[in-house]
């Protein structure tokens, strides 16, 4: 964390500026106020939400001349970081450089004394000790976006991962029913056996192979997802727990298969790698819900 001195601290904002600035922070602080109620919130779940205090980004740029047909805001930090905003997002309504938080000076860990407050972007946009604002006309790529991270980060909405939620859900109940119609018919146990007739070993089979059909393409699809939007997949708990279940899968449809062949060698281990997999799919679901609303159900 950089230790920045105020009283000598100036932000310069140049490029494709008409009067490129250099601002002190009384500058800074002497310009029109504007307070936001925003949350940053990090694409590994965390997220906090505040009262921001500080200038409107757009009058920044507005007193600098900004050229209207730029493309790209870059944002740099005194640490080496480097973000930027489409000049639009940049722009747009309730983005600004901060210098409070919650009516307090900004803390040295939040960015004092300036950082960039961006709703509805995630957190690696919210550059913190901002000391260097460029105007370009070109896509600048920043530390984490040069790395494969979303360019545009804006926060998921619920309408992009409802889907996935929802097939996961599936996936769970229909693990659910091949785990308890398993248990019915293993000879070493004596729960589950007083269900419906319906529930019949083709039926085990089916819903089993329902499961699979269902979970391996969710998986697949978001990977492939996540790889283009983040740069890589098993980045937080619910991606390693997915890559879990999704081995216990391949794992538990395998034995499932030889326990028809051999039942007496295999079909311990099938009741065992299917029950866990259930749980941790079970885990996978929680942690995914948790990384979108920060609390558990």
């Amino acid at each position: 964390m950089p230790a920045i001195d105020g009283e000598t601290w100036t932000l310069a904002v140049d490029g494709l500026a008409d009067d490129p600035q250099a601002f002190s922070l009384a500058d800074i602080m002497a310009m029109p106020k504007t307070v936001e109620t925003a949350t940053v919130k990090c694409v590994e779940g965390p997220f906090g939400t505040a009262e921001w205090g500080g200038v409107s980004l757009a009058h920044v740029l507005e007193l600098a001349g900004a050229s209207e047909s730029a493309y790209d805001v870059i944002f740099y930090s005194s640490d080496g970081f480097s973000t930027s905003l489409s000049l639009e997002d940049a722009t747009a309504e309730g983005v600004i450089l901060a210098y409070e938080m919650n009516g307090e000076t900004l803390p040295a860990e939040q960015g004092y004394p300036v950082r960039l407050v961006a709703p509805e972007k995630y957190g690696y946009k919210w550059a913190k000790w901002i000391t260097h604002i460029e105007v370009v006309d070109y896509d600048h790529l920043g530390f984490w976006e040069s790395r494969g991270w979303d360019d545009d980060a804006t926060v998921s909405s619920y309408t992009d991962w409802g889907w996935h939620a929802a097939l996961l859900t599936v996936s769970a109940v229909l693990c659910g029913l091949a785990c308890i119609s398993g248990f019915r018919f293993a000879p070493e146990e004596n729960f589950w056996t007083d269900l419906p007739d319906f529930i019949s070993r083709n039926f085990h089979i089916w819903v089993s192979k329902a499961y699979f059909f269902v979970a391996v393409p969710v998986f697949g699809f978001w990977s492939w997802t996540t790889l283009q939007n983040r740069g890589a997949v098993f980045y937080s708990g619910h991606g390693t727990l997915a890559l879990i279940v999704f081995c216990l899968t391949i794992a538990g449809m395998a034995t499932g298969g030889l326990a028809m062949w051999k039942p007496r060698k295999f079909l311990q281990i099938h009741l065992m790698l299917s029950t866990l997999c259930f749980f941790i799919l079970v885990g996978t679901i929680l942690v995914g819900i948790y990384m979108i609303t920060g609390t558990l159900p």
